[in-house]
């Protein structure tokens, strides 16, 4: 789910926005099937659970690419 009540950014994101590139790549791995990854040393993958201000992670960690290949079509 997307919060709209913060800043996001389409161009780049700043010390006050968020990149909208980042967040549609983790909300396209939900509609895959990936759950959110919470564990702290996957921090750079696309599903880890939160994302910050001015932080851009929308390619594919190996944490990522393991968990679509583990997906079951």
């Amino acid at each position: 789910m997307i919060n709209v009540s913060h800043n996001i950014s389409s161009t780049s994101p700043s010390k006050s926005s968020f990149d909208l590139k980042s967040i549609m790549a983790h909300e396209m791995g939900h509609v895959v099937g990936l759950d959110d990854e919470t564990k702290l040393k996957y921090g750079d993958s696309v599903m880890y659970e939160s994302l910050s201000t001015n932080e851009i992670r929308y390619n594919l960690s190996k944490d990522d690419e393991n968990g679509y290949h583990a997906i079951s079509w």
